[in-house]
């Protein structure tokens, strides 16, 4: 294993441990997820105090003690922070649901190179994001989180009968198989009925740049409904309740 490790990283969670120093989860652009002490950090004079709070980006230096067998920070350089981001609820409530989802779902490997910009560009854009903007982010990193993660339903052709979904046409979601299911195939019960622009929406800007899918403006009403799509579609692939979901934060 190596001792040494130089790393871009985003903290996902922090906590205390003692008076003093402080345990980090980070998502590193190379080497996944991982866990290490910030000795010190505790102390308000220290380096490295306010420099590990959630959602940071950072240049970290990490040194691997095989007799405790955990990593330490040596150094940090700081690349970003998001003060918009720390200072509004609202924001600060979906980058923590962002957080725990990698942290519940993430499997590691060559993943990390492809989560790691998505979560990095996602609190960027976040960061300045107007109100109206805000649920438009949360779609968009739900979205292509999926499609890393190979649970992104399929859009254009129905779960049932397999058939292409027109552009012009309006879908269903069907909660208890997971899938959109096109007009035709909808069953007498109450199902999320996603309109025509919201498919549009998804098919068009999953092929942007995540900055310049938030250039593209939808309704209110569609936005809302594909986000209470995507959160079923996580809670369902996640094993036992988010609490940021739990608690209703976002």
């Amino acid at each position: 294993m190596n001792r040494n490790l130089r790393t871009d990283s985003i903290i996902l969670k922090s906590r205390r441990i003692g008076e003093l120093h402080k345990g980090i989860t980070i998502l590193t652009k190379s080497y996944g997820i991982i866990d290490a002490i910030a000795y010190g950090a505790g102390k308000g004079k220290s380096k490295l105090s306010g420099m590990v709070d959630p959602f940071s980006l950072l240049y970290m230096y990490l040194y691997y003690n095989p007799v405790n067998d955990n990593y330490k920070v040596s150094d940090i350089e700081q690349r970003r922070i998001f003060p918009g981001i720390r200072s509004e609820l609202p924001k600060f409530y979906i980058a923590s649901f962002w957080s725990e989802l990698i942290l519940k779902t993430f499997s590691g490997g060559g993943e990390s190179e492809i989560i790691y910009p998505l979560l990095a560009e996602s609190l960027t854009e976040l960061n300045t994001a107007v109100k109206e903007k805000q649920t438009l982010i949360l779609i968009q990193f739900i979205w292509r989180y999926l499609g890393i993660s190979g649970f992104r339903p399929d859009i254009e052709h129905c779960g049932r009968c397999d058939s292409m979904i027109s552009v012009s046409e309006s879908a269903w979601f069907d909660e208890r198989e997971n899938q959109i299911i096109c007009n035709k195939c909808k069953p007498d019960m109450k199902m999320l009925k996603i309109s025509f622009g919201g498919l549009k929406y998804l098919r068009h800007t999953v092929k942007l740049d995540l900055n310049k899918s938030m250039k593209i403006g939808l309704d209110s009403k569609s936005a809302e409904t594909l986000k209470r799509i995507l959160l079923v579609i996580i809670q369902g692939i996640v094993e036992y309740p988010l609490n940021t979901l739990k608690n209703g934060l976002i």
